[in-house]
């Protein structure tokens, strides 16, 4: 029978490695332990072992090897998921549009309660804070709200928002982006009186400022964090990030979900974070149908472990 070097016991069934140049053979527990050191010294950060902790299911009669020595006894490690940069490792709330006044009591109070759970380092609103209808150039009701209250009520339930977020996660970086319903009062006064634009803008600029959030007032900007796009979005499923060639998150289609583009480089994704207005308020009667209205009342999630959109429905 042959010694182990390492612990001077003996096991028939011996792993050969390369230790200093010299082949040495090594039972299969110093194996481990070495192959251990050795993912140490080369930086690697997951121990394949840990996901088997308490699996002690023998894998030989002979030997009593369990399924955790033969993976530790490998060098083998997974490769990081390529959907995320290598320094990404912050949890992000993604926030779709609420529109409102014209928002689901439901579904805010359920983002709120994953804000709080999560305690994600960034939480982002995607844009359509507010519906704006007083503003749309399309057919709407003047007998639903009066543009005053319209204003007033949706920036109570807007600080209000904020406030909570602040609340319950005090850590979080808070960034506002702004949608194409956000834009409307901005276009109304440039298509009717243009001249007036430089004095009313930054009153209409004024509803996305926040106690404690960064608000990025172009509707059309980027706001980039750790190799991922986040945009409130204008186009199909899956365009943002073919056009971005980079992981992107968007709002704007009101259906949620994630889409993997595979290339020669390795796949990027795009995630759209759903919806959080009331698909049953008259501002949404332009769905085709009442039931099948095509929206998801959900929110996004972008963690270590990439995207995904949690659906409330």
């Amino acid at each position: 029978m042959r010694f182990c070097p390492g612990c001077g016991t003996g096991d028939r069934n011996e792993f050969r490695i390369t230790d200093a140049g010299n082949t040495r053979l090594y039972c299969k527990r110093c194996e481990a332990e070495q192959a251990r050191e050795r993912r140490k010294r080369n930086g690697a950060t997951t121990d394949i072992a840990a996901a088997f902790d308490g699996l002690d299911f023998i894998v030989t009669e002979d030997d009593g090897a369990t399924i955790r020595d033969a993976y530790q006894a490998t060098d083998w490690q997974p490769k990081r998921s390529h959907v995320l940069p290598r320094s990404a490792k912050s949890t992000v709330v993604c926030v779709p549009d609420i529109h409102f006044p014209w928002h689901s009591e439901r579904g805010l109070s359920l983002c709120l309660d994953i804000i709080s759970a999560a305690q994600p380092q960034l939480v982002i609103q995607l844009g359509d804070l507010y519906d704006l209808l007083s503003f749309s150039r399309y057919s709407r009701s003047h007998d639903l709200y009066t543009p005053a209250d319209e204003l007033s009520r949706g920036r109570k339930a807007a600080e209000d928002f904020w406030r909570e977020v602040s609340r319950r996660a005090p850590g979080a970086r808070r960034i506002q982006l702004r949608g194409n319903h956000d834009d409307r009062a901005c276009k109304r006064v440039a298509e009717a009186l243009p001249e007036i634009a430089t004095l009313v803008n930054p009153v209409i600029d004024a509803l996305f400022q926040f106690d404690g959030v960064e608000t990025i007032q172009d509707s059309r900007m980027e706001f980039e964090y750790e190799g991922t796009l986040y945009m409130h979005g204008y186009g199909r499923f899956g365009s943002h990030a073919k056009r971005n060639l980079q992981n992107t998150v968007t709002g704007h289609l009101h259906r949620g979900g994630v889409e993997f583009v595979p290339s020669a480089r390795g796949s990027i994704w795009e995630l759209n974070a759903g919806f959080l207005g009331d698909h049953e308020a008259p501002v949404f009667s332009y769905h085709a149908q009442k039931k099948a209205h095509g929206t998801t009342l959900g929110v996004g999630i972008v963690d270590q472990w990439g995207p995904r959109f949690v659906p409330f429905d």
